[in-house]
């Protein structure tokens, strides 16, 4: 917030280019982070979800350990 009202009293974007710099280099790798778990647990929960819907309810572990998993 500093940086975008500095940029509007000097009329320059230099304090708001250097804080996006600084903040993003931050920011973008924990947003990616958070997606890549929000995506892993999609997957898992939705899959053990549909199947209690459709077959009735079995455990989360026991659904993970018999009924998904593939024995070669």
């Amino acid at each position: 917030m500093r940086s975008l009202l500095g940029t509007i009293q000097h009329r320059s974007r230099g304090p708001l280019v250097t804080a996006l710099r600084e903040n993003l280099a931050y920011l973008i790798p924990l947003i990616i982070l958070l997606f890549a778990i929000a995506a892993i647990l999609e997957v898992f929960w939705s899959t053990w979800w549909v199947y209690n819907l459709t077959h009735g309810p079995v455990s989360w572990r026991y659904f993970y350990t018999h009924v998904f998993s593939v024995e070669l």
